[in-house]
Protein backbone atom coordinates (compact mmCIF):
# COMPACT_ATOMS: atom_id res chain seq x y z
CA UNK A 1 0.00 0.00 0.00
CA UNK A 2 1.18 3.49 -1.03
CA UNK A 3 1.76 6.36 1.41
CA UNK A 4 -0.69 8.42 -0.69
CA UNK A 5 -3.25 8.04 -2.45
CA UNK A 6 -5.40 9.75 -5.54
CA UNK A 7 -6.04 13.18 -5.02
CA UNK A 8 -3.35 13.72 -2.43
CA UNK A 9 -1.19 15.92 -4.71
CA UNK A 10 -3.81 17.71 -5.70
CA UNK A 11 -5.09 19.00 -2.16
CA UNK A 12 -1.42 19.97 -1.03
CA UNK A 13 -1.44 21.79 -4.29
CA UNK A 14 -4.58 23.64 -3.00
CA UNK A 15 -3.50 23.63 0.51
CA UNK A 16 -6.32 21.31 1.69
CA UNK A 17 -5.00 19.12 4.58
CA UNK A 18 -5.27 15.38 3.74
CA UNK A 19 -5.44 12.20 5.65
CA UNK A 20 -5.04 9.34 3.33
CA UNK A 21 -6.64 6.09 4.35
CA UNK A 22 -5.78 3.44 1.88
CA UNK A 23 -6.43 -0.55 1.65
CA UNK A 24 -4.25 -3.44 0.62
CA UNK A 25 -4.81 -4.97 -2.91
CA UNK A 26 -7.67 -6.87 -3.08
CA UNK A 27 -9.07 -6.21 0.93
CA UNK A 28 -11.59 -3.56 -0.54
CA UNK A 29 -11.63 -1.93 2.98
CA UNK A 30 -12.67 -4.97 5.07
CA UNK A 31 -9.84 -5.02 7.13
CA UNK A 32 -10.71 -1.71 8.82
CA UNK A 33 -13.93 -1.48 10.55
CA UNK A 34 -16.23 1.26 11.09
CA UNK A 35 -15.54 1.55 14.69
CA UNK A 36 -11.58 1.81 14.29
CA UNK A 37 -11.63 4.12 11.54
CA UNK A 38 -13.72 6.28 13.93
CA UNK A 39 -11.64 5.82 16.73
CA UNK A 40 -8.27 6.15 15.01
CA UNK A 41 -9.19 9.77 13.13
CA UNK A 42 -12.19 11.37 14.76
CA UNK A 43 -9.72 12.97 18.02
CA UNK A 44 -7.64 14.51 14.89
CA UNK A 45 -10.79 15.60 12.88
CA UNK A 46 -13.31 16.91 15.35
CA UNK A 47 -14.25 20.30 14.97
CA UNK A 48 -13.12 20.47 11.17
CA UNK A 49 -14.99 20.91 8.19
CA UNK A 50 -14.31 17.12 7.20
CA UNK A 51 -14.46 15.35 3.65
CA UNK A 52 -14.58 11.79 2.55
CA UNK A 53 -13.89 11.06 -1.20
CA UNK A 54 -12.69 8.36 -3.81
CA UNK A 55 -13.39 6.47 -6.45
CA UNK A 56 -14.43 2.99 -7.17
CA UNK A 57 -13.85 1.08 -3.78
CA UNK A 58 -12.29 4.43 -2.27
CA UNK A 59 -15.93 5.65 -3.10
CA UNK A 60 -17.81 2.92 -1.26
CA UNK A 61 -15.72 3.82 1.81
CA UNK A 62 -16.13 7.61 1.71
CA UNK A 63 -20.03 6.55 2.05
CA UNK A 64 -19.12 3.96 4.48
CA UNK A 65 -16.78 5.61 6.93
CA UNK A 66 -18.13 9.41 6.13
CA UNK A 67 -20.58 8.97 8.96
CA UNK A 68 -18.04 8.11 11.77
CA UNK A 69 -16.74 11.83 11.15
CA UNK A 70 -20.02 13.45 10.11
CA UNK A 71 -18.27 13.77 6.72
CA UNK A 72 -19.15 15.75 3.34
CA UNK A 73 -19.19 13.02 1.24
CA UNK A 74 -18.04 12.75 -2.34
CA UNK A 75 -18.72 8.84 -3.80
CA UNK A 76 -17.43 8.59 -7.36
CA UNK A 77 -19.05 5.29 -9.06
CA UNK A 78 -18.80 3.59 -5.92
CA UNK A 79 -18.12 -0.46 -5.76
CA UNK A 80 -17.37 -3.32 -3.46
CA UNK A 81 -17.05 -5.96 -5.67
CA UNK A 82 -17.14 -8.16 -2.06
CA UNK A 83 -20.33 -6.56 -1.22
CA UNK A 84 -23.15 -9.27 -0.79
CA UNK A 85 -25.37 -6.80 -2.61
CA UNK A 86 -24.12 -8.56 -5.76
CA UNK A 87 -25.21 -12.20 -4.93
CA UNK A 88 -28.93 -13.46 -3.60
CA UNK A 89 -27.41 -12.90 0.44
CA UNK A 90 -28.67 -9.11 -0.38
CA UNK A 91 -32.62 -11.32 0.09
CA UNK A 92 -32.16 -11.34 3.78
CA UNK A 93 -34.56 -9.81 6.44
CA UNK A 94 -34.23 -6.31 8.53
CA UNK A 95 -32.20 -6.79 11.49
CA UNK A 96 -30.15 -9.66 9.96
CA UNK A 97 -26.72 -9.47 8.42
CA UNK A 98 -25.67 -11.91 5.81
CA UNK A 99 -22.49 -13.63 5.25
CA UNK A 100 -20.55 -13.47 2.76
CA UNK A 101 -19.73 -16.82 0.71
CA UNK A 102 -16.38 -16.38 1.23
CA UNK A 103 -16.01 -14.55 3.95
CA UNK A 104 -14.14 -11.47 2.26
CA UNK A 105 -16.66 -8.96 3.17
CA UNK A 106 -16.64 -8.05 7.10
CA UNK A 107 -18.25 -4.80 7.37
CA UNK A 108 -22.05 -3.92 8.07
CA UNK A 109 -23.99 -4.62 4.90
CA UNK A 110 -26.62 -2.11 4.89
CA UNK A 111 -25.58 1.51 5.06
CA UNK A 112 -28.04 2.83 6.89
CA UNK A 113 -27.60 0.69 10.01
CA UNK A 114 -24.54 2.91 10.40
CA UNK A 115 -24.48 6.43 11.86
CA UNK A 116 -25.61 8.98 9.01
CA UNK A 117 -23.77 11.96 7.83
CA UNK A 118 -25.44 15.04 8.43
CA UNK A 119 -24.95 16.00 5.04
CA UNK A 120 -26.10 14.88 2.15
CA UNK A 121 -23.63 12.97 -0.08
CA UNK A 122 -23.10 13.35 -3.74
CA UNK A 123 -22.48 10.43 -5.84
CA UNK A 124 -21.45 10.77 -9.63
CA UNK A 125 -21.70 7.69 -11.60
CA UNK A 126 -22.49 6.45 -14.99
CA UNK A 127 -26.27 4.98 -14.36
CA UNK A 128 -26.00 2.58 -17.27
CA UNK A 129 -23.09 0.80 -15.27
CA UNK A 130 -25.09 -2.13 -13.65
CA UNK A 131 -23.06 -2.66 -10.68
CA UNK A 132 -22.13 1.06 -9.70
CA UNK A 133 -25.88 1.83 -10.25
CA UNK A 134 -27.06 -1.14 -7.86
CA UNK A 135 -24.80 -0.27 -4.99
CA UNK A 136 -25.82 3.74 -5.16
CA UNK A 137 -29.69 2.44 -5.73
CA UNK A 138 -30.07 -0.62 -3.09
CA UNK A 139 -26.97 0.45 -0.91
CA UNK A 140 -26.60 3.94 -0.91
CA UNK A 141 -29.86 5.44 -1.53
CA UNK A 142 -32.10 3.81 1.43
CA UNK A 143 -29.17 5.57 3.57
CA UNK A 144 -29.30 8.84 1.86
CA UNK A 145 -32.61 9.10 0.05
CA UNK A 146 -31.43 12.83 -0.25
CA UNK A 147 -27.85 12.15 -1.68
CA UNK A 148 -27.32 14.18 -4.92
CA UNK A 149 -26.74 12.12 -8.01
CA UNK A 150 -24.90 13.38 -11.01
CA UNK A 151 -24.84 11.31 -14.03
CA UNK A 152 -21.85 11.36 -16.00
CA UNK A 153 -23.53 8.95 -19.24
CA UNK A 154 -21.00 6.26 -20.88
CA UNK A 155 -18.31 6.62 -18.72
CA UNK A 156 -18.70 3.22 -17.10
CA UNK A 157 -17.12 2.67 -13.95
CA UNK A 158 -14.52 5.35 -14.83
CA UNK A 159 -16.32 8.93 -14.27
CA UNK A 160 -13.51 10.14 -12.88
CA UNK A 161 -11.44 9.47 -15.60
CA UNK A 162 -13.86 10.62 -17.83
CA UNK A 163 -14.24 13.90 -16.06
CA UNK A 164 -10.27 13.93 -16.56
CA UNK A 165 -10.09 13.56 -19.69
CA UNK A 166 -12.58 16.21 -20.95
CA UNK A 167 -11.11 18.97 -18.40
CA UNK A 168 -12.98 18.89 -15.77
CA UNK A 169 -12.39 17.23 -13.11
CA UNK A 170 -9.87 19.71 -10.88
CA UNK A 171 -13.83 21.98 -11.71
CA UNK A 172 -15.70 19.45 -10.15
CA UNK A 173 -13.55 18.68 -7.02
CA UNK A 174 -12.70 22.23 -5.95
CA UNK A 175 -16.24 23.19 -6.59
CA UNK A 176 -17.37 20.04 -3.85
CA UNK A 177 -14.86 21.35 -2.13
CA UNK A 178 -15.98 25.28 -1.64
CA UNK A 179 -19.08 24.43 -1.66
CA UNK A 180 -19.91 26.59 -5.13
CA UNK A 181 -22.93 25.36 -7.36
CA UNK A 182 -21.26 22.83 -10.26
CA UNK A 183 -22.81 23.38 -13.68
CA UNK A 184 -23.75 19.85 -15.00
CA UNK A 185 -22.78 21.09 -18.49
CA UNK A 186 -19.23 20.92 -17.08
CA UNK A 187 -19.58 17.22 -16.50
CA UNK A 188 -20.84 16.68 -20.29
CA UNK A 189 -18.90 16.50 -24.08
CA UNK A 190 -19.30 19.90 -25.63
CA UNK A 191 -22.40 20.50 -27.32
CA UNK A 192 -22.82 19.55 -30.87
CA UNK A 193 -20.44 16.38 -30.67
CA UNK A 194 -21.40 13.08 -31.11
CA UNK A 195 -19.77 12.39 -27.93
CA UNK A 196 -22.16 14.53 -26.49
CA UNK A 197 -25.08 13.29 -28.74
CA UNK A 198 -24.67 10.31 -27.62
CA UNK A 199 -24.34 10.86 -23.69
CA UNK A 200 -27.93 12.97 -24.18
CA UNK A 201 -29.23 9.90 -25.99
CA UNK A 202 -28.08 7.78 -23.39
CA UNK A 203 -30.27 9.81 -20.92
CA UNK A 204 -32.90 10.18 -23.04
CA UNK A 205 -32.97 6.44 -22.78
CA UNK A 206 -32.98 6.20 -19.31
CA UNK A 207 -35.79 8.67 -18.93
CA UNK A 208 -37.79 6.33 -21.22
CA UNK A 209 -37.63 9.14 -23.74
CA UNK A 210 -37.60 6.57 -26.72
CA UNK A 211 -38.36 8.43 -29.67
CA UNK A 212 -35.85 10.72 -28.78
CA UNK A 213 -33.06 8.00 -27.93
CA UNK A 214 -33.37 6.58 -31.45
CA UNK A 215 -32.61 9.78 -32.70
CA UNK A 216 -29.82 11.26 -31.18
CA UNK A 217 -28.00 6.95 -30.76
CA UNK A 218 -28.21 7.18 -34.43
CA UNK A 219 -24.56 7.04 -34.59
CA UNK A 220 -22.25 4.66 -36.73
CA UNK A 221 -22.61 1.14 -35.55
CA UNK A 222 -18.79 0.68 -34.92
CA UNK A 223 -19.08 4.27 -32.74
CA UNK A 224 -22.30 2.26 -30.73
CA UNK A 225 -20.41 -1.01 -30.46
CA UNK A 226 -16.88 1.27 -29.44
CA UNK A 227 -19.21 2.58 -26.87
CA UNK A 228 -21.35 -0.06 -25.81
CA UNK A 229 -24.66 1.33 -27.14
CA UNK A 230 -25.69 -1.09 -30.03
CA UNK A 231 -28.02 -2.80 -27.56
CA UNK A 232 -29.33 0.38 -26.43
CA UNK A 233 -29.94 1.37 -29.53
CA UNK A 234 -31.78 -1.52 -30.54
CA UNK A 235 -33.72 -1.11 -27.63
CA UNK A 236 -35.06 2.31 -28.04
CA UNK A 237 -35.69 1.91 -31.77
CA UNK A 238 -37.84 -1.17 -30.77
CA UNK A 239 -39.73 0.86 -28.63
CA UNK A 240 -39.95 4.17 -31.07
CA UNK A 241 -41.95 5.26 -33.80
CA UNK A 242 -39.23 5.80 -36.03
CA UNK A 243 -39.33 3.70 -39.40
CA UNK A 244 -36.66 5.54 -40.84
CA UNK A 245 -34.19 3.76 -38.04
CA UNK A 246 -35.81 0.80 -38.78
CA UNK A 247 -34.51 0.92 -42.38
CA UNK A 248 -31.34 1.95 -41.50
CA UNK A 249 -31.09 -1.30 -39.68
CA UNK A 250 -32.06 -3.11 -41.98
CA UNK A 251 -29.25 -1.82 -44.22
CA UNK A 252 -27.01 -2.76 -41.43
CA UNK A 253 -28.00 -6.39 -42.20
CA UNK A 254 -27.93 -6.49 -45.31
CA UNK A 255 -24.43 -4.99 -45.71
CA UNK A 256 -23.52 -7.61 -43.42
CA UNK A 257 -22.68 -5.21 -40.58
CA UNK A 258 -25.35 -6.32 -38.26
CA UNK A 259 -26.14 -10.14 -37.19
CA UNK A 260 -28.17 -11.54 -35.00
CA UNK A 261 -26.55 -14.28 -33.92
CA UNK A 262 -23.74 -12.26 -32.74
CA UNK A 263 -26.46 -10.03 -30.03
CA UNK A 264 -27.06 -11.04 -26.71
CA UNK A 265 -30.78 -12.64 -26.58
CA UNK A 266 -32.42 -9.51 -25.31
CA UNK A 267 -30.87 -7.44 -28.32
CA UNK A 268 -31.60 -10.37 -30.61
CA UNK A 269 -35.51 -9.79 -29.47
CA UNK A 270 -35.29 -5.95 -30.06
CA UNK A 271 -33.89 -6.69 -33.62
CA UNK A 272 -37.03 -9.15 -33.70
CA UNK A 273 -39.44 -6.17 -33.01
CA UNK A 274 -37.89 -3.59 -35.19
CA UNK A 275 -37.50 -6.02 -38.49
CA UNK A 276 -40.48 -8.32 -37.62
CA UNK A 277 -39.77 -11.19 -40.10
CA UNK A 278 -36.49 -10.03 -41.78
CA UNK A 279 -34.73 -10.43 -39.11
CA UNK A 280 -34.73 -13.95 -39.88
CA UNK A 281 -32.40 -12.85 -42.50
CA UNK A 282 -29.99 -10.56 -40.43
Amino acid sequence: MGQSGFGTEFCKKNGWNHLYVGHTPRSRYQSLSFERFQDCVFPVLEGRDVITYGPSAGGYAALYFGGAVDARILAASPRNTYHPIRTNAWAWEDGEQPESSDGRFRHRARLKDLPRSSHAPTILYDPRDGRDSALVKRWALPAYPDAKLMHVPNSGHRSLDYLSRIGSLSYFVRSFVEQTPIDPERLLAPKGTIERALQDGATAYEAQDYDRAAVLLGADISELRTRGLLDVYLSAVALSKNPSAAVRIKGWCDAELLSAKDLRPWARRDLEKVLGAAAVEC
